[in-house]
């Protein structure tokens, strides 16, 4: 068989003609600037890889003023990269031609500063989002959320991120391998909302062409993408290296800290180590155009016929079965047997390979260190498999989980909302849902999570199973309402601020029933505070603020409201206590501040305070209420200052 081999090989070698030893020129058009973003084609021309395959090549920066698409489609380009709309473009019926795979993740997402009090993707509707062009894949991600990019302020991209961080927009598009390092390096916090956290996993630079120039340079075209993915290893391997051929010979628009970020960025994306440079899918690209087509966004049929490159297809194969019948029948059968042989080996091996990399992402998304995964049985709502994150978020060991329902450990004020969904789940009224809900750990404290799920058929057990993706939102939350806190109290007192405290009121007149409720108001004013911040200062005067809230909280506001409704004045609804009560109440506080002197730092201080009370009646709305307490304190305020004056 080895001999018989062999004859074939030498044989067919001297019936081939040489190929030609000429340089090819190929042009290639770039996505965008120079940056590591196109790190591999840099390294492909300084390490000589085209060179080595009599390649010229020429690497075409992107042009704001014409679409990097339009070069590659009139010929005018061999070569373009682009991302996963380039289904979009097959639909339409353009001739591209997909021929490797460079980003297994798409970089895009929705970048928005901490400071935004944005905490998830949802919160993002009816803002100001400057987006840039070719995002399909984020307007697909709004769609799948039932945002509509109609309710939002869209603006063009300007690419410049101080448009983010004055506040002229909310929101832009961006590259997580790239603007985050403008935010990381001014320390100012920020969130990135990916459509992969729910489940819109696109591929990201794809190399392609069009059907016409694949078919003219063929041969060169597949030289250039094994000297590229060549380029693209030792990139990845020799980064500092190329950061510096960059900045070097390229573009100094970036730095080299910035370069070394997006450097280190873009290799969690391409993934390397896990897949073969170059790899796609043909059912993953499938899987992308039955995503677009979900949400109505594929302008018309798709398929894979001519979409992906074939880089051995039988029809290039038929010269050599020419030269196989002059060498004899007998050498055809051999050969035809060895033929068979070999299939059945590539078969095999890429099997193996196959389930190399499922085995690989499988380990991948096992550990992944950011979001927790699990998969539930449907039915009986039992964890079977879980992430080493889900783990950690939860407290529980892995064996413990196995035998909880999640119903179990789900706070009882989230869990018949989620029911509900849960059943529409299985019910498949609807094929996902997502919900930011609270879990109670194994230390029975409470974390607040977001959870996106999705029903899948398990053809080896026969049964539906739930795919969950747990993100621990806790810190956000937290961040949430200290915020609300902030937004709606005074700072020097801790009391409701005006705003926020006229609300609250306008909400309880609404449920107040006016033959049994009883509600009071105090109207509190500082005598001569003016005079105070004269004489001794504004610190001494916000002392004695201070001092007058510190005490008016320490002895009635156990289940009152209080605010600083004015500089000088502070507002106390009583609950449940008529004018009589609330004048006992208003002179104790009055007496205290007439008999004891406030300590501050320029001494002690005496002062006195005029108090204007109002009891609720049976029709008052809350702007009567407010009046009849300030026309007493008025009267309380002309007519000698120190006292408690109930208005009528």
């Amino acid at each position: 068989m080895q001999f018989l081999l062999n004859f074939i090989l030498i044989s067919s070698f001297f019936l081939i003609p040489n190929a030609s030893l000429s340089s090819e020129k190929l042009r290639v058009q770039l996505k965008w600037k120079h940056q590591f973003q196109f790190a591999g084609y840099y390294a492909a021309i300084e390490k000589g890889f085209y060179k080595e395959s009599n390649l010229d090549v020429e690497l075409i920066e992107a042009n704001e003023e014409k679409k990097d698409l339009e070069g590659v489609l009139s010929g005018e380009v061999d070569i373009g990269i682009a991302g996963s709309n380039l289904v979009l473009l097959k639909s339409r019926g353009l001739p591209v031609v997909v021929l490797g795979t460079i980003f297994q993740h798409s970089p895009l997402a929705f970048l928005v500063p901490g400071r935004s009090g944005i905490g998830n993707v949802h919160e993002i509707q009816n803002k100001r989002l400057m987006l840039e062009g070719h995002a399909e894949e984020l307007l697909a991600y709004l769609k799948s959320e039932g945002i509509r990019i109609e309710t939002m302020n869209t603006v063009p991209h300007e690419f410049d991120i101080k448009f983010l961080l004055d506040g002229s927009v909310d929101v832009i598009s961006a590259y997580q391998t790239d603007e985050p390092f403008l935010l990381k390096e001014n320390k100012i916090p920020y969130y990135l909302f990916t459509p992969r956290s729910v489940g819109i996993d696109f591929y990201g630079d794809t190399i392609y062409t069009t059907r016409d120039t694949l078919h003219e340079k063929k041969d060169a075209i597949l030289l250039f993408l094994d000297a590229t993915y060549k380029g693209w290893s030792y990139a990845l391997k020799h980064k500092e290296e190329i950061v510096d051929l960059i900045y070097d010979k390229y573009s100094q628009r970036h730095s080299r800290a910035h370069l070394l970020f997006e450097a280190e960025e873009t290799e969690k994306l391409i993934l390397p180590d896990i897949v073969e440079l170059g790899y796609f899918n043909p059912g993953r690209w499938e899987q992308i155009a039955e995503q677009y087509k979900k949400i109505n966004m594929l302008e018309g049929e798709f398929t894979l016929n001519e979409f992906l490159l074939e880089r051995n297809p039988e029809k290039d194969l038929i010269w050599i079965y020419y030269y196989l019948l002059i060498i004899g029948g007998g050498i055809c059968i051999a050969l035809y047997l060895a033929f068979r042989y070999l299939q059945f080996n590539k078969f095999i091996t890429e099997q193996t390979e196959e389930l190399k990399i499922k085995n690989k992402w499988l380990n991948y998304y096992y550990d992944l260190p950011i979001i927790g995964l699990s998969i539930t049985e449907a039915k009986s709502k039992k964890w079977i498999w879980c992430n080493q994150k889900l783990i950690d978020i939860l407290g529980f060991t892995r064996e413990e989980l196995k035998t909880i329902k999640w119903t179990e450990i789900t706070h009882p004020d989230d869990l018949s909302i989620e029911k509900e969904k849960y059943n529409d789940l299985l019910t498949e009224r609807i094929s996902n849902y997502s919900i930011e809900k609270r879990f109670i750990k194994k230390d029975n404290s409470i974390v607040f999570v977001r959870c996106d799920y999705q029903k899948i058929y398990d053809d080896i057990d026969q049964s539906y199973q739930v795919i969950g993706v747990i993100n621990d939102i806790t810190e956000n939350k937290v961040l949430q309402s200290r915020l609300e806190l902030l937004s709606n109290t005074d700072s020097l007192t801790g009391f409701y601020n005006r705003h926020f405290f006229d609300l609250e009121m306008e909400e309880i007149f609404t449920r107040l029933d006016g033959e049994t409720s009883k509600l009071s108001f105090l109207c509190i004013d500082i005598d001569h505070l003016k005079m105070i911040n004269e004489k001794y200062g504004h610190i001494v005067g916000d002392e004695t603020l201070a001092s007058i809230s510190s005490f008016i909280k320490k002895n009635i506001a156990v289940k009152n409201m209080l605010s600083r409704t004015a500089g000088d004045e502070f507002g106390i609804v009583l609950f449940d206590v008529n004018s009589k009560d609330a004048y006992l109440i208003a002179e104790e506080i009055r007496s205290y501040f007439s008999q004891t002197p406030i300590q501050t730092q320029k001494g002690s201080i005496f002062l006195t305070l005029s108090i204007g009370v109002a009891e609720f009646y049976p029709g008052d709305r809350y702007d009567d209420l407010l009046k009849r307490a300030d026309r007493a304190l008025n009267t309380a305020k002309h007519t000698g200052r120190n006292q408690v004056i109930i208005g009528v």
